[in-house]
């Protein structure tokens, strides 16, 4: 089966690991299936922390191919990025004309959705001979509107709506990162049986392979000098924007009484520069911000830390569960996770990996660090193991990946049959 895994922010396993769409296409060329990764030639995550532009077509390891779609550069969350998502929606349908003049037209197409709006134009292009799948990455619209705050009533949204129904009608199949979406898409008019939940993951033997890396050395000096101190190191490795709520960590400074913990934000996003003037102009001294970077190397960062932190605003969409990569990241590397969530499919809570925390609840969150800073660290290793036997379990790419396939095979052999 020839199958094409179109991402737009998709990253080639050869420029940084640990990358979902190399996971998926790894998983489906190991079962013999022919498969090209789709992505556009420039997106943000091919900027920094990647520092690399990858080939616009490669070999990669894994036994599938990585193609590029030409589309602008662009910075911030402006114009520029619209007109790359243009770009790339309007890109994928041309590409896949020529391939089906040429005679290779893909069997199956999973379109993976940052954004759906790729959706429309390859759904009016592909022939008979050409099964679709739509993987669900956010919930859209409701993501917007809760944790963007574009207005219910903004045409956008109302687009959105019409969009979401007409991909249900017309998928195949539908692969959910979320546990709780099975009745929405039910709902939305997807038969029985075409849904699947299909998490994010790790391999824990890449992230420990790469943990054992070079670099950054200075990021993990900082935090072993911090250790030796006597703190609490508690990472947090990510985006910072309005959705993760990292304003409660600076909320700690208002509550009274002794920090044993030093809590070090890594990564970059919209809301960084304010969280850093924030903590300047409170000196705040128990939070410190480092530089972000590549996949490989948060991974060595990470396992220099004792806990790792994620956290989400409070916000309805997540009743559907959510899947922070960080999160599986973090159990790979046996480390305990102090989450600040709220939703009833909790990777943390499930695992016993670590502990749970109300959003905009700082006083709890508090007595969950300094609960964590009194651990032995044979006590902290012990919840970590829960996390990571927690992760071999469910979130395992070695697992999923085989999954992916056997839904994959189900879907296209469905089709073919009617």
């Amino acid at each position: 089966m020839r199958v094409w895994y179109v991402a737009h922010y998709a990253v080639p396993g050869s420029v940084s690991p640990g990358w979902r769409s190399h996971y998926v296409a790894q998983a489906l060329a190991a079962a013999g299936h022919e498969v090209i990764v789709w992505a556009a030639r420039c997106h943000h995550w091919l900027a920094r922390p990647c520092g690399v532009t990858p080939k616009a077509e490669s070999r990669e390891e894994g036994g599938y191919d990585f193609k590029t779609v030409p589309a602008p550069s662009y910075k911030g969350n402006g114009l520029g990025r619209l007109l790359n998502m243009l770009a790339f929606s309007r890109g994928m349908p041309r590409v896949y004309r020529a391939a089906r003049t040429a005679g290779q037209a893909p069997d199956l197409i999973i379109v993976s959705s940052p954004h759906p709006f790729v959706w429309p134009g390859l759904a009016r292009s592909v022939g008979p001979e050409t099964k679709m799948i739509f993987e669900e990455r956010d919930i859209w619209p409701e993501s917007m509107v809760e944790l963007a705050g574009v207005s219910p009533r903004h045409p956008l949204i109302w687009y959105m709506k019409r969009l979401m129904t007409r991909i249900v009608q017309q998928a195949d199949g539908v692969i959910s990162l979320m546990p709780g979406t099975e009745e929405r898409f039910q709902r939305l008019g997807l038969p029985p049986g075409r849904w699947v939940w299909l998490p994010n993951g790790a391999d824990p033997e890449i992230v420990a392979r790469e943990s054992y890396g070079q670099g950054p050395e200075p990021h993990i000096t900082t935090l072993k000098a911090a250790k030796a101190a006597g703190w609490l190191v508690v990472l947090y490795a990510g985006s910072m924007g309005p959705p993760n709520a990292l304003e409660s960590v600076l909320d700690l400074a208002r509550v009274p009484g002794e920090k044993k913990y030093k809590i070090f934000l890594m990564g970059d996003g919209v809301s960084r520069p304010a969280l850093e003037r924030r903590a300047r102009e409170e000196w705040l001294d128990f939070v410190e911000f480092l530089p972000q970077v590549s996949r490989a190397e948060s991974w060595r960062v990470m396992a220099a830390a004792d806990v790792g932190y994620h956290s989400f605003r409070a916000a309805e969409v997540f009743r559907f569960g959510i899947s922070p990569n960080k999160i599986f990241d973090f159990f790979a590397l046996g480390k305990p996770v102090i989450s600040s969530v709220t939703t009833l499919f909790n990777p943390v809570a499930f695992s016993s990996g670590g502990w749970t925390v109300s959003p905009g609840q700082p006083q709890l969150l508090h007595e969950a660090l300094n609960m964590a800073a009194a651990l032995s660290s044979a006590e902290l290793e012990a919840v970590g193991r829960r996390g990571r036997d927690y992760l071999l379990e469910r979130h395992d790419w070695r697992k999923l990946g085989p999954a992916c396939v056997e839904f994959c095979e189900r879907i296209s052999a469905r089709r073919c049959a009617s």
